[in-house]
């Protein structure tokens, strides 16, 4: 069963010299051996391009392709446009993987009979060991289950995309092609929900095979703009519409969810005149779903309550 169906391993690459060979030397050294490593190099500033070229030139599974700066979702768009494999897996270029990271997933997901699998994950900013004793536990999960528990039981692992074993039909069943938003941050949140959507089945694996690094200049880590937040607006908008037509339940938890960011992000950019026509939005999107977060049963009354004396405080200001 393992080691005959090619996996596709797509790790887009920008600017991180002083992780790339972590990253790539963890993806070698995997256990499941069939798979194609395919590394895009998103227009590197620094060593990474010389690092990818001269990685193909030691391992013919991996496959390099140079691209100007066009943004994350166009670099995983170009790997998945590229990838021959049956299966695709995304790892950031700043991370590392477990020895098992791709055959352990494969196992479940064959197993189950699943269309996604899935891992738990360590997030550090410094390099931790994968524990020797790793915890076994699955959950498996119909389309419609996952969805319903959006940002509920399995929030730590559902919404990116690089902990995650996929079936490569998932991106372009039926008559549309799922792609990540072109130009846009946080473009996990945009796609990951419309997959499970397409897959009868998700398997989910208390096992920690993936390294997340949590470092301050990574798109998540970096000082906010006003493109941070019009993309942060635009997912959630985007999330919201999708789960407002299917479920409720979830609806409720995730527009809680998008209160609570479009009142830190006014909190952060209060005050910067580069970022007033952001704050505009932000207040104007609290204001309109103040009502129902407020009478929603996914509400916690601490939070009703800070809800109420922000919606105060945006009354008490301009805009």
């Amino acid at each position: 069963m393992f080691n005959k169906e090619l996996i596709s391993i797509i790790i887009p690459v920008y600017n991180v010299e002083a992780y790339l060979k972590q990253c790539v030397e963890s993806v070698l050294k995997q256990q499941y051996k069939n798979i194609q490593i395919i590394l895009v190099d998103d227009g590197s500033t620094d060593g990474c391009g010389e690092l990818c070229d001269m990685f193909q030139k030691e391992d013919d599974r991996i496959e390099v392709i140079h691209q100007r700066n066009k943004g994350l979702s166009v670099a995983r768009n170009r790997g998945l446009d590229a990838a021959k494999g049956k299966y695709i897996a995304f790892i950031d270029s700043d991370d590392y993987v477990a020895e098992s990271f791709i055959s352990g997933l494969y196992k479940i997901l064959i197993q189950y009979d699943a269309q996604i699998a899935c891992c738990n994950y360590i997030c550090s900013k410094k390099d931790i060991n994968f524990p020797r004793k790793n915890k076994s536990g699955v959950r498996i999960l119909s389309s419609r289950m996952m969805l319903k528990e959006w940002h509920g039981k399995y929030k730590k692992v559902e919404t990116v995309v690089w902990n995650k074993l996929y079936r490569k039909e998932l991106f372009s069943a039926g008559n549309e092609i799922i792609r990540f938003p072109e130009g846009r941050n946080h473009e996990d949140v945009c796609v990951t929900h419309r997959l499970v959507a397409r897959s009868t089945k998700t398997v989910i694996t208390e096992q920690k095979l993936y390294f997340y690094r949590k470092r301050k200049d990574s798109i998540v880590g970096r000082r906010i703009t006003a493109k941070e937040i019009d993309d942060i607006i635009y997912a959630h908008q985007v999330r919201l519409e999708f789960f407002e037509k299917i479920s409720e339940y979830a609806y409720n938890r995730l527009l809680v969810g998008a209160q609570k960011y479009r009142m830190l992000y006014y909190i952060r950019a209060k005050g910067k005149p580069e970022l007033e026509v952001q704050c505009g939005r932000l207040a104007k999107l609290y204001k309109q779903d103040q009502s129902a977060v407020i009478t929603s049963s996914q509400c916690t009354i601490c939070e009703k309550l800070i809800f109420k004396i922000f919606g105060v405080f945006l009354n008490m200001c301009r805009g």
